[in-house]
């Protein structure tokens, strides 16, 4: 798929922003997130990307600004693809899920790709077993699937983790 179809906005939250004045960087980024939509051509798809390392607050800020905005949030992180990998990921926990539906009706083929996770639609978590192989070409190709079927649902697509292997692709 060509780049060219989606229209980007990355947001790169520190460890330091977090702690010293998380409601202060929530109302920024939701600031430029309102903007960013605005301004976004009727022909591209708008991408929130919000990339950085461990424990910065990615998590946080991308649950607040996906119920905000009405997004979706796809994982770009290269161990929670991995089912049974719970712990050492800090994968959030299932929420409550949408009438009673184990996932997303409208996902990709890809079974259990979606789920409910702090209320907000999290997909390409718990996607493969640990013995099975997956590398940025298998998750830019779910990614180019994915990206126009959230915009369809009318949502926004939220791209989110540390893997910058997954986020180049």
């Amino acid at each position: 798929m060509i780049l060219e179809i989606y229209y980007l906005c990355a947001i790169l939250p520190s460890f330091y922003d977090h702690c010293m004045n998380p409601n202060s960087i929530e109302k920024k980024n939701a600031q430029l997130i309102r903007e960013h939509l605005a301004k976004t051509p009727k022909d591209k798809i708008p991408l929130i990307v919000i990339l950085g390392p461990t424990a910065v607050g990615k998590t946080a800020l991308s649950i607040e600004l996906a119920q905000g905005f009405g997004g979706e949030v796809i994982s770009a992180d290269s161990r929670q693809i991995y089912r049974e990998m719970d712990i050492g990921t800090d994968k959030i926990p299932l929420s409550e899920q949408k009438n009673g539906e184990e996932s997303c009706s409208a996902c990709p083929p890809l079974s259990g790709v979606a789920s409910f996770r702090a209320g907000v639609p999290h997909h390409m978590i718990d996607v493969v077993s640990p013995n099975e192989e997956f590398s940025a070409f298998d998750f830019k190709t779910a990614c180019e699937k994915l990206i126009p079927e959230i915009h369809a649902r009318g949502h926004v697509p939220f791209l989110v983790g540390g893997t910058m292997l997954y986020i180049d692709a």
